[in-house]
């Protein structure tokens, strides 16, 4: 895959992020949020080995934090991600473990300040953090847009992901579906006839 189909894929995760904040959608927009950090930190790693805990939090403190305005750090992400991904909730075991906040969102009309003044009525733990939804979403455009132009900078890390990049989903449709037909058919010179039943 090149730059500009990797490109186009994060642009349909973005695009099907969009989609789902417009509908309200909160929990979905989370999740492809969450994944498509996954999926980013998996393409920036050096070493397919690397950990999933780690090239997460590795690409959420360099593309994802930096200039947001969120107040949460990059393990508090990864554990909502964990949190909701596998039980649809914010508590995973980072969070049990008193190594991640909980995460709460705002969204919408609601406001990340209120929420924020609320945990400092009920948490003296300090184990929620508050989050403003849209915030993410900006957050995580901006770093796939800061990660993607290092990709450009950097033509040995650029190839290593565009590499990996070829084992994306793709979603054919018939008339793709029937060229790739025509094409192995004729690659192993085998008859366009289909059986008979």
């Amino acid at each position: 895959m090149d730059h500009d189909g990797l490109v186009q894929n994060f642009f349909k995760l973005v695009q099907g992020i969009r989609l789902c904040m417009e509908s309200r959608l909160v929990t979905p927009t989370l999740i492809l949020v969450y994944c498509g950090i996954d999926i980013a930190g998996w393409l920036w790693t050096r070493q397919d080995s690397t950990p999933v805990d780690r090239r997460f939090i590795e690409w959420t403190s360099k593309y994802l934090l930096p200039g947001s305005p969120l107040k949460c750090r990059a393990v508090d992400i990864y554990g909502a991600r964990c949190g909701l991904v596998h039980t649809l909730s914010a508590t995973s075991n980072l969070s049990v473990q008193g190594k991640a906040r909980r995460i709460i969102y705002a969204w919408g009309s609601s406001r990340v300040e209120t929420l924020h003044e609320v945990t400092q009525f009920f948490d003296r733990e300090q184990s929620y953090v508050a989050v403003q939804l849209e915030d993410l979403v900006v957050a995580f455009s901006t770093g796939l847009d800061r990660f993607l132009t290092d990709l450009q900078k950097n033509p040995k890390r650029g190839a290593r992901a565009y590499q990996r990049a070829e084992q994306f989903f793709t979603d054919l449709s018939e008339s793709t579906s029937q060229e790739y037909l025509r094409l192995a058919r004729e690659a192993t010179g085998k008859s366009q006839r289909r059986p008979s039943h």
